[in-house]
């Protein structure tokens, strides 16, 4: 379950629900889903490129999260 919701999270950071994330990643999600800015960002690049944008200082973990979710895909991803 705690899988599906951390990739439920890297598909759209935006709609998922923060209690179904694992607690060290809460307080970044909470952050991430109020910015506006981040909103914009999401809908405008693709996935991989809006998380490996992300300021590591502020969302540390998600970014690190999700480059290695993403890299389990290696080039599926591109396809």
């Amino acid at each position: 379950k705690e899988k599906n919701a951390l990739f439920n999270f890297m598909c759209n950071p935006f709609c998922c629900t923060v209690k179904d994330i694992p607690a060290e990643y809460q307080l970044e999600v909470i952050d991430l889903q109020c910015s506006s800015e981040l909103k914009v960002s999401f809908k405008e690049i693709n996935i991989l490129t809006f998380f490996r944008n992300l300021c590591p200082n502020k969302f540390g973990n998600i970014k690190d999260l999700s480059l290695q979710l993403f890299s389990m895909f290696g080039s599926t991803y591109l396809c």
